[in-house]
């Protein structure tokens, strides 16, 4: 069995009403585990450095790369957001369109430093083939419109039987010399600087 994983450089908006405002993503970590029985579980976490007053923020995930997700967690630093559409401080909300998958979370934040981790599981999202199994996700998509200095993804295997010679990966949408890639111990690694916006 070969396993096939690919890195697509989901769409983060922010609210970004008035003027004098910008921000930007000083450290963007996102953790992957392909578990066993096929689901994918994962956490991104973004530090923000805000200039301004912002309320809101949403991750938008493209439906097509999943069947089912679930266990959908927010926090900022280690306070959990409640899931709640009463659109209060500390709570987040689950958007379901026809397409997409919103996860849109409210805060309070001025002139400040935060850090937000959003977590969640998928199922349906491994492409299971008589040769080989195959795992497609976007973490950054077309027209991404934030600065980020640096951005680290880790993919990992949770049944900790996978060689060199069964893995296949690669990174695209963002120029080769800004990524340092490695594959070692179970984990694909992948670490990328200064992401300019729209890439």
């Amino acid at each position: 069995m070969r396993i096939a994983t690919r890195f697509f450089f989901f769409a983060l908006c922010f609210s970004s009403f008035g003027i004098s405002k910008s921000y930007f993503i000083d450290d963007l970590s996102i953790n992957s585990i392909i578990k066993a029985n096929g689901e994918v579980h994962i956490k991104e976490t973004r530090a923000f450095v805000f200039n301004g007053s912002y309320s809101f923020a949403y991750l938008e995930l493209d439906k097509k790369f999943f069947s089912e997700i679930y266990d959908i967690r927010v926090l900022d630093g280690d306070l959990y957001f409640q899931n709640s559409d009463s659109k209060a401080k500390n709570t987040f909300v689950v958007i379901n369109k026809k397409n997409t998958l919103s996860i849109k979370w409210y805060f309070i934040a001025e002139d400040t430093t935060r850090t937000f981790t959003v977590s969640y599981k998928l199922k349906g999202a491994m492409r299971v083939g008589e040769d080989d199994s195959q795992f497609y996700w976007t973490y950054l998509d077309k027209g991404w419109g934030v600065k980020t200095h640096n951005m680290f993804i880790s993919q990992s295997f949770e049944n900790g039987t996978i060689n060199d010679e069964k893995v296949w990966f690669d990174v695209e949408g963002v120029s080769k010399n800004k990524v340092n890639t490695n594959f070692d111990d179970q984990t694909i690694s992948a670490r990328v600087s200064d992401i300019s916006k729209n890439k």
